[in-house]
């Protein structure tokens, strides 16, 4: 069973499968940021997903055609790795915090540093490049 979506539906889920955010998505195609945020939520629903972040990977791993994940990347450290998987399976940074035993602030410290040296911004670009969508 294939999913109908409008196209703008699918303008907006093209945009956050390569990790662009949602403010950058609301001005490219002149919407509200609110609009974006709930057209990703409304096809997450749809699709039987729990979050937008799973939404972003699904239609990454639909493009990329491969399940592989990339975030054994040698330029990150065992914790940024650690911590990364964790964001990616949607915990929030207090949530990741207590799995490992560590402050919010490190897992603050951990994701942006990974960010930095993956060249991502956000949980959502993080995801499409963990998936492969997006050239690191």
């Amino acid at each position: 069973m294939t999913l109908a979506i409008t196209p703008r539906e699918q303008a907006i889920a093209d945009l956050a499968r390569l990790g662009v955010a949602h403010k950058v998505i609301a001005v490219d195609l002149q919407l509200s940021p609110s609009v974006v945020s709930h057209t990703l939520c409304r096809l997450a629903r749809r699709m039987n997903l729990g979050t937008r972040l799973e939404l972003i990977q699904h239609l990454a791993h639909v493009e990329s055609g491969s399940p592989e994940r990339r975030d054994d990347d040698p330029r990150l450290t065992d914790a940024e790795r650690a911590t990364i998987q964790l964001a990616l399976v949607g915990l929030r940074n207090s949530e990741i915090a207590a799995r490992r035993s560590v402050a919010a602030r490190t897992v603050a410290n951990q994701l942006a540093s990974a960010y930095r040296k993956l060249g991502v911004g956000s949980r959502a670009e993080l995801a499409a490049w963990s998936s492969g969508a997006r050239a690191a």
